[in-house]
């Protein structure tokens, strides 16, 4: 495994730079931090905004009926209520690629981890604008960017060497090193 990270193009590793929530609770556009009531108000319009520049994870709480969604639009009522609060349940994240409107139904295009023989070809579609399971309430985009530093790391790991790599250097409460 160790020749086989020396001789990868250092192109092939990637970190996160930046990241930061998208409306909702963590991201509200009142004036007023207290003012809860408009919270939500701006949420889809900033996620497609956000799109703009590529997908955007996004979390959600699937109810036992997502598990058969085999294709169109999936909405229901058998959801969790989501509650416009600070903690909103999710338990799963996905990638927000996109999307579109079909027969009037405005909706997200989404890419699961569950792989291409699930949904539709490993996406499903989701109502937009009623926040079902929870898709709405914590969108996240992130900065993406080659880390050519990343390989050096990974294989000072493997080898065991014993100078810790920086990024593990730091000390924490309850951590020695």
């Amino acid at each position: 495994m160790i020749e086989k990270i020396k001789n990868t193009d250092c192109s092939k590793f990637w970190r996160a730079k930046d990241a930061g929530y998208v409306g909702g609770y963590y991201a509200p556009y009142s004036d007023d931090v207290n003012d809860v009531n408009g919270m939500f108000d701006n949420t889809v319009a900033d996620m497609m905004l956000a799109l703009a520049d590529g997908p955007i994870t996004v979390g959600l709480e699937p109810p036992m009926d997502f598990m058969s969604y085999l294709e169109g639009i999936y909405d229901t009522d058998k959801a969790t209520p989501v509650d416009e609060n600070e903690w909103v349940r999710v338990d799963h994240a996905v990638l927000l690629v996109g999307y579109g409107e079909e027969n009037g139904v405005k909706f997200w295009k989404v890419q699961i981890s569950w792989g291409n023989l699930w949904g539709e070809e490993g996406f499903f579609r989701i109502k937009m604008g009623s926040n079902t399971a929870g898709i709405e309430s914590i969108a996240e985009v992130t900065d993406v960017v080659q880390d050519c530093q990343a390989k050096d790391r990974i294989l000072d790991l493997l080898r065991g060497d014993d100078q810790k790599p920086s990024f593990l250097s730091h000390k924490t409460q309850g951590f020695s090193g």
